[in-house]
């Protein structure tokens, strides 16, 4: 578990590409289409536990997230590396845009195949970029060793490091949330959705009566209606419980129905915890878990302790 201090604040500039500006690519256009229902998927469920703010504090919102699953025209596509391209999209256009469906960052140049794909960078004008600040001073990534790759490979990046946020996205690398809208960056790309505008998270996309901040918290596309029965079938559902722990109001939450493949074997479940201090500065939570076979079914729990150690275990 760690925890960020950051001042919220606005910016307005556009995602580039190494050519110039590049119109970002939302999920949206993949959208308009039947959906079809789906067979009842594989879920866990999440609970967390014990999350007691520090007075002067108040909670914001939680989003947790499988990043091995999307929601893509009505059915679950899996995302093997977990950096927000399904594998298809990652198959279809590795070629043109030297990504692959193995790696976040399949070249290694410290730029995430996510950016590549949102921005339409080629392989040839990728050589033009150049990272020479690969840290994330915005503290929101989430790093893990991946089973799949070779021991000697490093850790698995997710997250915006600070020469995206300077080359591509325009956006604070101080900042997890530039636009001040509430969902972090790379939880808005991840959706679909412009880290530099607050309003676009208000707009309801495809007409479905949910908000696009409430479709990226429930982790259904923004451009695909989910009054189909099929989309309401993989909606996270949260519940969110208030108590009083040692003079303190605290929180227990459960976040059920999250849709998992392969049995679970190898999805990433990620958590994002916001807080607000009375200075008007948002504070961010995360853990993870990677989950082994045979987790479909079961309920995994976070205790929020004192020093949280930011890891799940099995119920």
């Amino acid at each position: 578990m760690k925890v960020i201090s950051m001042t919220l604040a606005i910016t307005a500039c556009c995602i580039l590409s190494a050519a110039g500006c590049a119109k970002f690519r939302d999920s949206s256009s993949l959208s308009r289409l039947a959906v079809s229902d789906f067979i009842d998927p594989e879920v866990v469920n999440v609970e967390v536990k014990n999350y007691c703010p520090e007075t002067g504090r108040t909670y914001k919102d939680l989003f947790v997230r499988n990043l091995s699953v999307h929601v893509v025209r009505g059915q679950l596509s899996l995302d093997s590396d977990k950096d927000g391209v399904p594998d298809f999209i990652e198959e279809k256009r590795g070629d043109e845009l030297n990504i692959s469906p193995y790696k976040a960052d399949s070249n290694d140049d410290k730029i995430g195949d996510l950016l590549i794909y949102l921005s339409g960078i080629d392989r040839f004008q990728q050589s033009r970029l150049r990272c020479l600040d690969p840290a994330n001073s915005d503290g929101s990534a989430i790093e893990f060793q991946d089973p799949g790759l070779a021991p000697s490979d490093p850790p698995q990046f997710l997250g915006l490091r600070n020469c995206e946020k300077e080359q591509l996205t325009h956006t604070d690398p101080l900042l997890f949330d530039s636009d001040g809208d509430g969902l972090p960056d790379y939880l808005e790309l991840r959706c679909g959705l412009n880290a530099r505008d607050p309003n676009d998270a208000l707009l309801d996309t495809d007409g479905d009566g949910l908000s696009n901040y409430q479709e990226c918290k429930r982790h259904t596309p923004i451009g695909e209606s989910n009054r189909p029965q099929g989309l309401q079938k993989v909606e996270y559902k949260y519940v969110q419980e208030a108590k009083v722990a040692g003079g303190k109001k605290c929180f227990d939450f459960t976040v059920s129905n999250i849709p998992v493949l392969n049995g679970g074997s190898g999805n990433l479940i990620a958590f994002y915890l916001i807080e607000m201090d009375g200075l008007n500065k948002a504070l961010l939570y995360t853990a993870f878990e990677l989950l082994g076979p045979g987790s479909a079914g079961k309920t995994f729990v976070l205790e929020f302790g004192p020093s949280p150690e930011g890891r799940f275990t099995a119920k």
